[in-house]
């Protein structure tokens, strides 16, 4: 099985990357995010319908080729991503999705971000800022912009 990534691959697999579930591939969440999840999930023709699992406030299924697959997206970000494109705007849209929010002062900040994830976005050219445990971006509208068409949240119509 070959897998590749595809702009649309690429939103689930940020998205998965901001809440992984402890058990299978799948996000730790309720709400909006795990809705998403689970559309995507069929959306993609990731797995059989029967076969996604919810648990509490975790929706998963289990399918080694695309953990492992996901994995590695992840752990090799900054060399996949390198340039502002659409698979970028997509994997950022996905991780924004599950863990970004609007401050009360109107900044743009992502919440469960690494060492890693800020690299990445200072590579594309959005510049960051570490404050209460969230990275903000310095130029919101810049960044907003850029994901803003690959979005699949609520959220995108209260961003600058």
């Amino acid at each position: 099985m070959k897998i590749r990534l595809t702009n649309e691959l690429a939103y689930f697999i940020g998205l998965w990357k901001s809440r992984p579930s402890p058990k299978g591939l799948g996000i730790s969440c309720s709400g909006e995010a795990s809705e998403i999840f689970i559309h995507e999930t069929l959306a993609l023709k990731l797995i059989e319908p029967s076969k996604i699992l919810v648990e509490g406030n975790s929706v998963h299924f289990f399918h080694t080729a695309y953990k492992n697959f996901f994995e590695k997206v992840v752990r090799e970000q900054l060399e996949i991503f390198h340039s502002k494109n659409k698979k970028a705007a997509s994997y950022l849209a996905g991780f924004f999705d599950g863990c970004g929010g609007i401050s009360e002062q109107g900044g743009v900040f992502i919440a469960k971000a690494t060492p890693s994830d800020e690299m990445l976005l200072e590579r594309l050219g959005f510049r960051t800022i570490h404050l209460h445990g969230k990275v903000f971006v310095l130029k919101p509208r810049e960044f907003t912009e850029f994901i803003k068409p690959f979005m699949k949240h609520s959220i995108k119509n209260y961003l600058p």
